[in-house]
């Protein structure tokens, strides 16, 4: 294998394990393709794990160091050009934002990550930004924006004949 490989194969293992609730072996996994990706100088690689090691640290709880990780994959994902990441990355910020009472800045990165999502024509990220947001606006009491949010991102999961989100 060569690097990228097995990059990518600790990443992928670290998303099992993650999704088997065993966090302290996926962080340690996305942590060695991290650092595989800085010694080979993947940094495409090295933001995505950043961002991702952000999302487990964000389910453990752990916010403060969630959000340096979102950071620092968002600061990559544009020095790159990657405005999927970007978007993603940003979507992620909000959700850490609503989780902490930030609404102002979750509004702000939920909007950035929704614009950017609906730039690239990606639907499934343009229905979960809609979606977050419809509940950021639930939780402020926001009535008519909380509808109008869930009816969009309900037209788009019909779109995508996504059961799951509808």
């Amino acid at each position: 294998l060569d690097a990228a490989q097995k990059i990518r194969l600790l990443s992928a293992r670290a998303r099992l394990l993650f999704m088997g609730n065993r966090s302290d072996d996926a962080l340690d996994h996305y942590e060695s393709a991290m650092a595989l990706a800085q010694e080979f100088g993947h940094k495409c690689h090295e933001a995505i794990c950043r961002g991702e090691i952000g999302m487990l640290l964000q389910k453990e709880g752990r916010f403060d160091e969630a959000r340096a990780s979102y950071g620092l994959a968002l600061t990559a994902a544009r020095e790159l050009g990657d405005r999927r990441h970007e978007g993603r990355w940003r979507g992620h910020l909000g959700e850490l934002g609503r989780y902490q009472g930030d609404m102002a800045a979750a509004e702000e990165d939920f909007d950035s990550a929704l614009e950017l999502a609906q730039e690239l024509g990606d639907r499934q990220y343009e229905g979960i930004w809609l979606g977050e947001l419809s509940k950021m606006y639930r939780q402020l009491g926001r009535v008519l924006e909380t509808l109008e949010y869930t009816e969009a991102a309900l037209a788009v999961a019909k779109e995508l004949n996504d059961r799951r989100s509808e």
